[in-house]
């Protein structure tokens, strides 16, 4: 949960930063192992739609002997690679329904 304080409440001690309190908590085994199989599920569904790419361009690279090509290569894959992982966090985050409570403080 995240709470948000009034600016004013540690003004007496210097402070001119609006402060927040974060309360967290942790997963229950339960919770954590939904986590888990939704994200192991994500991970094959994402890295089996871009397998072929991927390996595609691991070929390419082994077979290149022009280290400039090689390098381009190389960032390609990387890029793929962090597009993969961004698109796996976006659907795990959709599939994996966590609400985080947000409260806001009138008076303290």
């Amino acid at each position: 949960m995240i709470t948000s304080i009034p600016q004013d409440v540690f003004i007496a001690s210097g402070a001119t930063v609006k402060p927040s309190l974060v309360f967290m908590k942790k997963f229950t085994k339960e919770k954590e192992q939904e986590y888990n199989k939704i994200k192991e599920q994500t991970e094959q569904e994402i890295n089996e739609k871009y397998k072929e790419e991927v390996e595609n361009l691991k070929q390419k690279i082994k077979e290149t002997k022009d280290k400039d090509e090689k390098k381009k290569l190389k960032k390609s894959l990387k890029e793929l690679e962090e597009k993969i992982d961004q698109e796996v966090k976006k659907q795990v985050k959709e599939k994996f329904n966590y609400t985080i409570p947000i409260a806001e403080v009138e008076k303290a």
